[in-house]
């Protein structure tokens, strides 16, 4: 047929709508506003990092006025120092002038640096006070020279304010603690200058006097605080250097000495923290620096990301226009019905197809859901139904079992027991298989010998099972009993059908750590590789149904109770179906005493070792006994010196189970051996005793199973 026109034809518009747009337009549309509100987040973000960056630059700025406030800090206090011995009749003017004219040099770069930074208040001070110096040094001839030493100690102490009050502007944390240890060095530093005045002081008035001494005291206790605020806050290189000057602020105050000695003593300390003082401020400004340099380069990498997302964004959305249109294109050139759609562009030509076609599959998916859950109902009353014609059929069986003395006849009833009692295993695969539970429980765990017999009874070839070696010291939990029986059966099951009819399947169950682990070995002709990972999938992740009912009722049932079901190639031929028990399914077996039975040993005959497996060795299997009983079945026998029993194949009459009792156990060993052949005549007497025999055997699995109802709840 070709191409299909488009759907019924659209009324024309004028007024164009956003369905009208193509694919490519309503992209754009799409794209702008992010990318415009992007944008312009990231120029507002620009702008905060310009600023940032801004405050960072005056901060340098600031950070290079202090360094030169300090050097006039350094110029007045040597000055002031001059002074003090020209006052005290120790010094010379020629002394005096020379400190003037350095401190003059260092107060012109001063007022050069201060002009390009908003330093507020206490900067204006600063500059302000140093406009009065020449007036202070012109009246220490005609003024009492302690005015003028107070004088130049307030010039001082505006610097030293300006300088601290740097380490407040905005700045990266390890920044501020830096300009904030620069303060207080040159804090500390104009208080060890106060106590060496006033010591000086003291010298040239001959004695230290009380007020003098509190004075200087003062000082150093204050200078002893700054030291200790800037060692705090000071780098490891810093610190190492100002406890090279040695600078003992501790050391109570000298008695009168030498006068030319202090001051050259002054002098020196002056002049070490001179130094330390320009590292200080040379190393702040090159972490003001390198601040700046890393938010310029945040700036730039920032915005060359956004312009680059902004980029990859719209190269994006072109190629998803371009390819949307390719596809929606080749869509509608498909053969399909008239199309009714809300706009005039390729999307909402597709969406009507699509939502029609949804439509259809959720409708077709529904029905097909109730249609399963109907059918899994129908298996499940269909199952439920036969299972209780089949319990009847067994309890008819027992009647007629119970009053016949005839062996041939009896030998028929077993078979006619046997095969009902399979009819009752489908039927219970039936339930599986539609969701249903168990309609069985057990009061009591089950030994685990007892539960491969009670699989062994539950196949039909139950005669070409042999038993390796079989860790009877441990039990199945009792939830857990009919699903790993159940499960045991079907594999059993397969082994038997899957390999030659004269071929053995051997069965192992060991306890491996805290767990057990159950193995079914056959000698077919196995599987390959690819195959045996199909099915271990298959029983990984069990399938709503299958072409194989087995193999997934063997994977619900593992799925149910936790189990762990693998194949794997035999080493002597054909697959090994290895069953893990989890630690939960796994108790430790107690025996379950048979009233009424006296346990006796009885003359054992030996079985040679089954070939099938590795590790099963020779066993011990008791000759048959007088026993009382309700029932006739088959069981193996079970070794009376220890917990592992290995036994061959049973090769007498079929196994058979109640509906009272559960699974019965279906292996058991052989008529005692004799001189009588199986067909000759057997007394009634000898048929009740060979029953009772097998009733023992199966004693400890009825011992321990719950009458139930239909409905999987136990009866009273």
């Amino acid at each position: 047929m070709g191409v299909v026109a488009d759907a019924a034809p659209v009324r024309r518009r004028w007024r164009v709508t956003i369905a009208d747009i193509p694919v490519a337009g309503k992209l754009a549309l799409v794209l702008i506003l992010p990318l415009a509100g992007l944008l312009g987040l990231a120029g507002v973000a620009a702008s905060g990092y310009a600023a940032q960056s801004g405050r960072i630059g005056d901060l340098r700025g600031a950070v290079a006025a202090g360094a030169q406030a300090g050097l006039v800090t350094d110029g007045l206090q040597r000055e002031r120092l001059a002074l003090a011995r020209l006052l005290g009749g120790d010094g010379s003017r020629d002394a005096f002038a020379t400190e003037a004219a350095g401190t003059d040099a260092a107060v012109a770069r001063f007022r050069a640096a201060a002009a390009h930074v908003d330093g507020g208040a206490a900067l204006a001070r600063a500059v302000d006070g140093l406009d009065g110096l020449d007036l202070l040094r012109a009246r220490a001839s005609d003024t009492s020279g302690q005015l003028v030493l107070l004088g130049y100690r307030q010039l001082i102490a505006d610097l030293v304010a300006f300088q601290q009050g740097i380490a407040e502007r905005p700045a990266p944390p390890a920044v501020t603690a830096a300009i904030r240890a620069a303060g207080w060095l040159a804090e500390a530093g104009e208080e060890l200058a106060l106590v060496q005045l006033g010591t000086l002081r003291a010298l040239a008035a001959g004695e230290l006097t009380p007020a003098d001494r509190d004075d200087v005291t003062a000082h150093r206790a204050a200078a002893a605080g700054a030291f200790e605020r800037f060692t705090a806050a000071a780098t490891p290189a810093w610190r190492a250097q100002l406890a090279g000057l040695s600078l003992d602020v501790e050391r109570p105050a000298p008695a009168a000495t030498d006068a030319a000695g202090l001051a050259r003593t002054s002098l020196a300390q002056l002049d070490g923290l001179r130094v330390l003082a320009d590292r200080v401020a040379a190393d702040n400004a090159a972490a003001v620096t390198d601040a700046r340099d890393r938010q310029n380069r945040t700036i730039i990498l920032g915005l060359a990301a956004v312009l680059l997302v902004a980029a990859a964004a719209v190269w994006l959305a072109v190629a998803v226009g371009r390819s949307q249109r390719r596809g929606l294109r080749a869509l509608l050139q498909a053969p399909a019905a008239e199309l009714t759609a809300g706009g005039r562009d390729e999307v909402g030509r597709v969406t009507e197809a699509f939502n029609a076609v949804r439509r259809e599959a959720a409708r077709a998916a529904a029905d097909q859901a109730a249609l399963r859950t109907g059918m899994s109902g129908a298996y499940a009353d269909l199952a439920r139904r036969s299972a209780r014609l089949a319990d009847a059929l067994l309890e008819r069986l027992d009647d007629v079992e119970r009053d016949e003395a005839d062996p041939d006849r009896l030998a028929t009833l077993f078979a006619a027991d046997h095969l009902a009692t399979l009819l009752r295993h489908d039927n219970h695969s039936l339930l599986v298989l539609a969701g249903a539970g168990t309609a069985r429980e057990h009061a009591a765990p089950v030994p685990l010998l007892d539960v491969l017999r009670a699989a062994q009874s539950q196949i039909e070839a139950y005669q070409r099972v042999e038993y390796g070696r079989v860790d009877d010291a441990v039990a199945v939990e009792p939830a857990a009993v009919d699903g790993v029986v159940h499960l045991l059966a079907e594999l059993l099951d397969n082994a038997a059908r899957h390999s030659p009819a004269d071929r053995p399947v051997v069965v192992e169950a060991r306890h491996i750590g805290d767990g057990a682990t159950i193995q079914v070995a056959d000698r077919g002709p196995g599987v390959d590789p690819a195959r045996l990972e199909e099915l271990n999938g298959r029983l990984a992740d069990p399938a709503p149904f299958g072409p194989r009912p087995g193999l997934t009722v063997v994977a619900r049932l593992a799925a149910r109770h936790g189990l762990d079901v693998t194949l794997v190639p035999s080493p002597h031929g054909g697959l090994v179906a290895a069953v893990r028990l989890p630690p939960a399914l796994i108790v430790p077996a107690l025996p379950v005493p048979v009233p009424g039975v006296p346990a006796r040993p009885l003359p054992p005959r030996v079985l040679e070792r089954s070939p099938a497996l590795p590790g099963a060795e020779p066993m011990d299997i008791p000759h048959p006994r007088k026993d009382g009983g309700r029932r006739p079945a088959v069981r193996a026998g079970v070794a009376a010196d220890g917990p592992t029993v290995e036994a061959r194949a049973f090769d007498g009459d079929p196994p058979r189970r109640t509906v009272e009792s559960g699974p019965a156990p279906g292996s058991a060993p052989g008529p005692a051996p004799g001189p009588a052949p199986v067909s000759a005549p057997v007394e009634p007497d000898d048929v009740s005793d060979l029953l009772s025999t097998y009733q023992h055997a199966i004693g400890r699995f009825d011992a321990v199973t719950v009458p139930v109802n239909q409905e999987g709840h136990a009866t009273s």
